[in-house]
């Protein structure tokens, strides 16, 4: 061996002084979900199971269909997209019958074309009915896009009837179009499995003799009288004979002349081209709405208390906790936050945004106000409508639907600390926070009823609006395709506004021209021709046949946009706007930059309202958002985004009940084209969605696009009844319903209206006899001695933070490795605290991973503030000063007369020395007569006294 490394550098290295640790990476086995009770495998491909219904002669058969896994597939599509062909539905259709007693197809009817996502996969279920008195069946085929959590909706693809009767119902005939077709080698396996092989079948439908029309693609839509007779055929010989307009009569036979199949007759239609539109990777699965549904609230355990800060909420924070400090109850602080001119100024946005991260920041500072909440009520800043619903109305503050976006990143990283409600700006008018006179239970802050308030806090939601008197809190939902989505035509002689230079900028324009025909692209963005990887992209769209211009503006400048704008030319006028200038994730609320705020605010926000003011006058057919999930969802390490986000999303109401065109999208997470761009995926899938591929993205903003919205008054644009029209706010995300369930009990509430099951903790297998959070690791502690304890915790925390950074082995959690060096920044340091905090039910600073920078440190962080728990004269339970003054007081007066003049002595220097730090003018003044007493009997003591003095009197005294 040395000879053959000799020169490489290779060297010998020390072994491992543990044994070694080994990892399986084989895939576990998964049970055959083809078997089981109640579950018949057919062996079919399409087809996988069969179930008899109880009480019912129904069956039920399902299977699972991709390109991936039949590859077959792909050899038949429309458009450039795969679809399920009509003959794999005939012959699916055929097969089900016969597992019924039913053999002959007696009719079919396909309803719409099955496409197939680009990735992943649809479910099919084919039902077949119980018979009527002549013995036929109804039969009907359904599938959805196989999401994780099994929910989306079910689309009906066909329907018919199978019968019994096996007499054709015309002969043969030779006198049609003749067509021999054979199977490929790689496919003649395959037919033992099939009645007939789709491929075969598709074969020969495609030699039909009909055209079509423009835009439309000609199908075989109505099938009669379809029979199979025998199986396993590789090749036929295909008579087609038209027997009345677009209908034909069908014989297969094989090679020595024995019938295969015969189809007394089919009927070919032509289907409009959009109905071959991608299955959108599951865009009719992703596209959401918010909607405002009423609380489910529980009455409040006990009456509850509250303070109201003044109109900027800074000045009275010191004085509530001075309060608190003092005993004053008070479960929560209200912050009433409007402004005056209705929000719509920048400087009212960066202001306003400015001061809500400041207030968080200091309330969250002050430890006397650690048990309190904060309420912040805003008045239609939230897009609520007048009664919920799906009736949204226009935000009246779009700077405080900013600073609602800010604090609902500031939840994520404070959890149950901040409330939210917006006060309907429909009913009565605020009361004054500084009205003379204590609020009262009948009493209404900003518009919100004191009972209403206090059902908030008792229901644990983290955000409500108050709207005719209800309390309503937000909910995603699915957008509803009953229409099919036709994306506008834009006119290929106007321009296209582009802001944004990133990936997801050069996506879309690379899709307005290939897809909707774009011909003149104008890109604004700070650095213009600059902006790295501009001039690829623009040789790329030129090669395109696109006219493409850059031009370097910050979109904060109006007047420099507005001077972009003016030169626009008039013979390629603005048609559509695509504002996709966005802000990156990363900032936690506690170490967010306010420079770095309002420079987000200026790209994304200021950004949008400039472009929206400078073609208010002369609409473009298109005015287009992007934002994220960020502004809608929020989560931990999303502050500049969330604020921003949220202005943008109400800026698009704003637009749409003005009569504008108007669409924002809130993107959730997706692929980035490179590993390093991708880098934030694992926090993504804890916040409970998936990245979406970016077809996916292009399929999502052409279903949004498409879909009907109220008039605008517009030609360009699609117009809806209220009742059908689409919110001019998108949510455009792909839920992870495991990933949203594994966040033992912290699933955003907007999702809950999504998952059907229940969200509940899952106890680890020490925990299933215990309670809750601290209690439940108290009481686990009590009684052991410290190694036991420290493992405990050790365990917990290593489990927490191998759950934090996606590690699968808690074990592999070094304990003296640091924090940072193990990859957490600010946003994993805060979800740690959240799951540590959520595990222990102490509340911890969000700097306590930066505070204790090693798992050993905090560790021994942990274990002692339990312990300071458990002891109640610890210093975290020590009474509000004047309590301990007046318990002080009440000893002293309760001295006996018989108490030794040594102690009384002793008791008296101990207070004239803590006088004497209380006066702050005195501080150079010595001691008097009883302390230099108590310093000579010091003197004179014994150590062990001194000790028992210092343990019984200073020690205790002191607090310490």
């Amino acid at each position: 061996w040395q000879a053959f490394y000799a020169g490489t550098g290779a060297h010998r290295v020390d072994l491992p002084t543990y044994a070694f640790r080994r990892d399986s990476y084989w895939l576990n086995p998964t049970p055959d979900i083809t078997t089981g009770p109640g579950l018949s495998p057919t062996g079919h491909p399409l087809l996988g199971t069969a179930v008899a219904l109880a009480g019912s002669d129904d069956l039920v058969f399902t299977g699972r269909v991709s390109a991936r896994t039949h590859p077959w597939l792909e050899q038949h599509t429309v458009l450039g997209n795969v679809v399920l062909s009509a003959a794999s539905l005939v012959e699916t259709a055929v097969r089900a019958g016969d597992e019924a007693g039913a053999t002959v197809l007696e009719e079919l009817s396909l309803t719409a074309p099955l496409v197939l996502p680009p990735r992943g996969a649809v479910q099919l279920q084919v039902r077949v009915g119980a018979p009527d008195a002549d013995g036929r069946r109804p039969l009907t085929v359904h599938a959805r896009p196989d999401a994780e959590d099994g929910q989306g909706p079910w689309t009906e693809y066909a329907r018919g009837h199978l019968g019994t009767d096996a007499t054709p119902m015309r002969d043969g005939g030779a006198d049609g179009a003749v067509t021999e077709v054979r199977l490929p080698a790689e496919l003649a396996e395959d037919t033992r499995r099939f009645g007939l092989h789709p491929a075969l079948l598709d074969a020969v439908l495609l030699d039909h003799p009909f055209g079509e029309s423009a835009g439309t693609v000609t199908v075989p839509a109505e099938w009669r009288g379809v029979r199979l007779h025998v199986t396993g055929a590789t090749a036929v010989r295909a008579v087609m004979t038209e027997i009345r307009d677009r209908t034909v009569a069908l014989e297969l036979t094989d090679g020595q002349g024995r019938s295969v199949a015969t189809v007394d007759s089919l009927t070919y239609r032509e289907i409009p081209e959009e109905l071959f539109a991608s299955a959108t990777g599951g865009a009719a699965d992703v596209l959401m709405r918010v909607e405002w549904v009423p609380a489910v609230t529980d009455e409040p355990a006990r009456p509850v208390s509250w303070a109201v800060l003044g109109d900027d909420g800074l000045e009275d924070l010191a004085a509530i906790g001075k309060a608190a400090e003092a005993g004053l109850p008070v479960d929560a602080v209200l912050v009433p936050w409007v402004f005056p001119d209705g929000g719509g100024s920048s400087g009212a946005l960066h202001d306003g945004t400015r001061r809500a991260v400041t207030l968080v920041r200091e309330w969250l500072a002050d430890e006397r106000l650690a048990d309190t909440r904060l309420v912040v009520v805003t008045r239609g800043a939230a897009a609520a409508g007048r009664g919920g619903g799906n009736d949204p109305a226009e935000p009246t503050d779009l700077a405080a639907a900013a600073v609602r976006g800010l604090l609902r990143s500031a939840q994520s990283e404070a959890a149950d600390r901040i409330v939210l409600v917006d006060a309907d700006p429909y009913g009565d008018p605020p009361r004054s926070p500084h009205a003379d006179g204590p609020y009262s239970a009948d009493d209404a802050v900003l518009g919100v009823p004191s009972a209403l308030l206090t059902s908030l806090l008792a229901s644990a939601e983290p955000d409500a609006a108050v709207r005719q008197g209800r309390l309503l809190v937000p909910r995603l939902a699915r957008v509803a395709s009953a229409a099919v989505p036709t994306a506008p035509a834009l006119d290929p002689v106007g321009t296209v506004l582009v802001t944004g230079g990133g990936a997801l900028g050069a996506l879309f324009a690379r899709h307005l021209v290939d897809r909707y025909g774009v011909r003149h692209l104008l890109f604004v963005g700070p650095e213009g021709e600059r902006e790295p990887g501009a001039a690829d992209l623009a040789a790329e769209l030129t090669a395109l046949g696109a006219d493409v211009n850059l031009e370097a503006c910050d979109l904060s400048d109006r007047d420099a946009l507005a001077a972009v704008l003016g030169r626009v030319p008039d013979g390629h006028p603005l048609t559509a706007v695509v504002h996709a200038a966005g802000v990156a994730d990363n900032g936690t609320l506690l170490g967010l930059d306010l420079d770095c705020l309002d420079g987000a605010l200026r790209t994304a926000a200021d950004g949008a309202r400039h472009l929206h003011e400078l073609t208010r006058d002369a609409p473009p057919a298109a005015f287009v958002l992007f934002s994220s999930t960020a502004g809608t969802v929020s989560g931990a390490g999303r502050a500049y985004r969330a604020a921003a986000d949220a202005y943008v999303d109400a800026l698009a109401l704003h637009r749409a009940a003005q009569g504008l065109p108007s669409l924002s999208i809130a993107w959730g997470p997706w692929e980035r084209p490179t590993p390093e761009m991708d880098a934030g995926r694992p926090r993504q899938a804890q916040s409970g969605f998936r990245p979406l591929a970016p077809e996916s993205l292009t399929a999502a903003f052409d279903a949004a696009l498409g879909l009907p919205r109220r008039a605008t008054g517009t030609a360009d644009v699609r117009t809806a009844p209220d009742a059908a029209a689409a919110p001019p706010v998108l949510v455009a995300a792909l839920v992870d319903p495991s990933a949203a369930r594994a966040q033992e009990g912290t699933v955003p509430p907007q999702l809950r209206g999504l998952l059907r099951t229940p969200v509940r903790p899952a106890l680890d297998a020490e925990d299933r006899d215990a309670g809750d959070g601290g209690e439940a690791l108290a009481r686990r502690l009590a009684g052991l001695d410290e190694d036991e304890r420290h493992r405990i915790v050790r365990e917990l925390v290593r489990r927490e933070v191998a759950a934090v950074l996606g590690h699968s082995d808690p074990g592999a959690v070094g304990l003296e490795r640091s924090f940072q060096e193990a990859g957490f920044d600010s946003m994993t340091g805060v979800d740690l605290r959240n799951r540590l905090g959520a595990a222990t039910g102490l509340r911890l600073p969000a700097t306590v991973v930066f505070d204790h920078p090693t798992p050993a440190a905090l560790i021994r962080f942990v274990l002692g503030e339990v312990a300071s728990g458990e002891n109640p004269a610890g210093p975290t339970s020590r009474p509000p000063l004047p309590a301990q003054l007046d318990w002080l007081e009440a000893t002293v007066a309760e001295l006996h007369p018989d108490t030794p003049e040594q102690d009384r002595t002793a008791i008296g220097a101990r207070l004239q020395t803590i006088l004497h730090r209380l006066a702050g003018s005195g501080a150079d003044e010595q001691p008097q007569h009883g302390s230099e007493e108590a310093a000579s009997m010091i003197a004179a003591a014994s150590a062990d006294e001194i000790f028992d003095f210092i343990d019984t009197e200073l020690g205790r005294g002191s607090g310490q």
